[in-house]
């Protein structure tokens, strides 16, 4: 197992979420289109696994304004 990453902000590549299959450390990665138009309703940020068995790839609910990484359940 490897050790735990360092708290860095998400622009770094680094994320406060754990990946929902293997949880893994994970990556924000560019939004789709539909993302953005899913976005306009439920603010979502789409992420990656970083573990490269697992490759999970998703979206992650948001609070508007919000970058407390409460316990969001992945879209």
């Amino acid at each position: 197992m490897t050790p735990p990453l360092p708290d860095l902000p998400d622009t770094l590549g680094n994320s406060r979420y754990n990946c929902p299959e293997c949880g893994g450390p994970m990556s924000r990665i560019p939004r789709r289109m539909i993302d953005r138009l899913i976005s306009i309703v439920r603010p979502v940020q789409r992420y990656r696994c970083r573990n490269f068995a697992c490759q999970w790839v998703g979206n992650i609910a948001v609070a508007s304004g919000s970058n407390d990484p409460t316990d969001r359940p992945p879209l």
